[in-house]
């Protein structure tokens, strides 16, 4: 299964690390063979362990100067590695495919999600004036590593009425690794989006390859205001066609898919703004898309109380849940909850748990400190990371430890000081 690499929230040093069961739905367990890997960046090298060897095997190494940033920025899949690189001052999608290196030049479009202006026209008409050189926004790689999509924001038309409202147009290409060529594109997408005066934006984001359709791809909607961010709905789209429909119009932030895509794991998108806490009661949701059916596995309120009211004073806690992960089976789920503390205007640094719900209603079965999750060795099995000194919780992970719900036990694996990129259930030779 393909993983999905959230960007880390720099707003908390405190992490909750629960595994709820989920029964709806049981798959076949996952493909056995060689057994799980999970790939890192370490010293300019992208490697793989084995968890059955706990050796490190490099699968290649990065020119220094793009070897700098986060994890979120490198996909692996498949066998294939893939990151934002520069030739001749441009940005490039650089591969590492089949035991040789290959380059993707983008077009250069020009994302208005890299920064733009207002530019004055007649009759007082505002153009906006795109200045990045950013070409594109995000990047997947898919499950058999044979193909690359990356997906463009752009302002297409800038409020041609004076009336503060933006056409924008959501651009998609898709390219194999194997044979030279440019990107074709395989969406154009053009919505309006009001308000954009008012500092209200929108774009798409790639969600995920399909782990059931080599043509199909995941996308969400994210949009930014001035007191609000929320990422909302889900869409597939079909590379073949060209065609995107909509799953599901009024999901909320996407933790994750399962295996066979009936289930999607989200949370609400945190209202807390302008220096308050708690705004929200934060919860985590288990939805059947073709019923909307839907169980709660985490409800913060519930859990830890709403520790302090807007107008209770000025201390106070926060749990925000912060990624997810579906067993390879379908019937667990894995998820990360920040913690946060709040007094006097400041952000204070609290400890952290993590949490093992059984299968079946929730049941605790056991607590561990200072755990995030970084994703499924197998449905029996963790991999943990431990949480970030500095209070980042992003994709550099000091330690990595593997638990095992059925023992109770845990273990440190021999790897220190990494940049996460993800898990690898059936390696490729």
């Amino acid at each position: 299964m393909t993983s999905i690499l959230t960007p880390g929230r720099t707003v908390s040093a405190c992490v909750i690390a629960i595994a709820c069961g989920f029964t709806a739905g049981c798959l076949p367990a996952h493909v056995t063979g060689r057994g799980p890997s999970f790939v890192y960046l370490q010293e300019k090298e992208v490697r793989r362990m084995a968890l059955a060897t706990l050796r490190p095997e490099t699968v290649v190494r990065l020119p220094a100067e793009e070897a700098r940033g986060p994890g979120a920025l490198i996909r692996f899949s498949g066998g294939t590695v893939a990151w934002l690189g520069k030739q001749d001052g441009a940005t490039i999608l650089r591969y590492h495919a089949g035991g040789r290196l290959g380059f993707l030049p983008l077009p250069p479009n020009g994302s208005f999600m890299g920064g733009f202006s207002w530019e004055a026209w007649p009759q007082g008409i505002l153009k906006l004036a795109v200045v990045s050189d950013r070409p594109v926004d995000g990047f997947l790689v898919s499950p058999d590593g044979s193909r690359i999509a990356w997906n463009v924001n752009r302002v297409d038309l800038s409020d041609p009425e004076g009336e503060g409202i933006t056409r924008n147009l959501h651009l998609v290409y898709l390219r194999t690794v194997r044979g030279p060529g440019e990107g074709r594109l395989v969406l154009a997408q053009e919505y309006d989006v009001p308000g954009f005066n008012a500092d209200h934006m929108e774009w798409r984001k790639l969600l995920r390859w399909s782990d059931r359709s080599q043509d199909r791809i995941f996308f969400t909607r994210y949009e930014a205001g001035q007191l609000h961010d929320s990422h909302v709905g889900l869409y597939e789209l079909d590379t073949r066609t060209g065609m995107a429909e909509t799953v599901d119009e009024s999901v909320e932030r996407i933790l994750d898919l399962s295996p066979r895509e009936s289930l999607v794991a989200h949370t609400a998108n945190d209202t807390t703004c302008c220096g308050g806490i708690n705004y929200t009661n934060n919860w985590v949701r288990i939805r059947e898309i073709s019923t909307g059916a839907e169980t709660t596995v985490f409800d913060e309120w519930k859990e830890f109380g709403n520790t302090v009211a807007p107008s209770e004073g000025d201390e106070g806690e926060d749990y925000t849940p912060a990624n997810g992960f579906f067993s390879p089976d379908g019937s667990r789920l894995a998820f990360t909850v920040l913690k946060a503390g709040f007094s006097k205007d400041r952000l204070v640094r609290t400890p952290c748990l993590s949490i093992v719900c059984d299968a079946e209603g929730g049941t605790r079965k056991a607590f561990l400190a200072e755990r995030r999750v970084l994703g499924w060795a197998d449905r029996e099995r963790i991999l943990l990371g431990s949480c970030r000194s500095d209070g980042k919780d992003d994709d550099i992970v000091d330690r990595v430890f593997l638990y095992d719900i059925k023992e109770g036990s845990e273990r440190e694996l021999p790897v220190r000081g990494i940049v996460w990129i993800g898990v690898e259930a059936e390696p490729n030779p």
